[in-house]
């Protein structure tokens, strides 16, 4: 991860041998792995099988956006609609729920509830 800002960690421990994998800490269930090393901002929120509220945010800037800026999910992959870089994998097997806010390198930023987040804005 980009050690430039402080993050904020919820029951998540990051991968030590590969680059941006997300476990839940409570569990060790791999839940998904950030893919581009060069994002300017990442903020997950899942919730994990096992029940538990995982949450990463790559710094704590307050970053403002837009509602639902859309990006397709396919096989679990995201990808930059505009650069085409591959943002993150998330196996959806292993999670009841998430949501995110990323902003990739090239600036294109998305913002997205999956699946009714129980009601909440992410």
């Amino acid at each position: 991860m980009s050690g430039r800002n402080k993050s904020y960690k919820l029951n998540v421990r990051l991968g030590r041998g590969s680059y941006g994998t997300l476990f839940c800490e409570h569990c060790s269930k791999r839940l998904g792995i950030i893919l581009n090393k060069d994002y300017k901002y990442v903020f997950f929120v899942f919730l994990c099988n096992c029940g538990k509220e995982v949450i990463f945010q790559s710094d704590k800037r307050d970053h403002k956006t837009k509602d639902d800026l859309y990006v397709d999910i396919k096989d679990g992959t995201v990808k930059c609609r505009r650069c085409g870089k591959d943002l993150f994998y998330i196996d959806e097997s292993k999670i009841v729920n998430f949501g995110f806010h990323i902003i990739c390198d090239c600036g294109k930023e998305y913002n997205r509830i999956h699946r009714g987040f129980m009601g909440r804005k992410v």
